[in-house]
């Protein structure tokens, strides 16, 4: 009885952290909602560890912060450095780096991120490609093609989709 009540309680804190929603892009390059339940966080508590998750994982957290509204939401433009990267026919190797904006609101219980891609460059200089290239895997002129390109840029944004959750939901451990 008393092994039941215990798996029990584990599987009752499993399920009120558990995150479904994965991020995806569409064929137009971009996304809905990722909506992530934590049913013991108010909305103020989730703001709250978004600020602080931004500003651990950000080197200029205010500059990044463009918008917010207390214990609502929270709009950041952020950079990722090689986010994907591709590799040619003669075996060179390209590594893309993306900007963004990420939005993240609160309501008890939950929050969701609204990811959306603002642009590419390539050794600081803009691309000539959109990322609905990327996305549908079109093959340049030389038929240099995306290869998993997609899914690692799809990777890149779940890294810190995940990031955040990780930290909303981490244990205090006595520090």
């Amino acid at each position: 009885m008393k092994k039941t009540i215990t798996i029990l309680a584990m599987m009752i804190s499993i399920l009120s952290f558990s995150q479904e929603a994965k991020f995806k892009f569409t064929q137009d390059g971009l996304t809905d909602y990722v909506i992530t339940e934590c049913k013991d966080k108010s909305a103020g508590e989730l703001y709250k560890k978004t600020i602080d998750w931004i500003n651990v994982n950000y080197t200029n957290p205010n500059e990044v912060i463009k918008a917010k509204v207390e214990n609502e939401m929270i709009r950041i433009d952020g950079f990722g450095k090689s986010a994907f990267s591709r590799t040619f026919s003669d075996g060179t190797k390209a590594d893309y780096d993306v900007t963004y904006t990420m939005e993240f609101q609160f309501q008890d219980g939950k929050y969701r991120i609204k990811y959306t891609h603002k642009g590419i460059t390539v050794d600081n200089s803009e691309v000539f490609f959109k990322i609905t290239d990327v996305i549908n895997n079109i093959q340049d002129k030389n038929g240099n093609g995306w290869n998993n390109a997609k899914e690692q840029y799809q990777g890149f944004v779940q890294l810190q989709i995940d990031s955040l959750f990780n930290y909303i939901t981490k244990k205090n451990n006595g520090w």
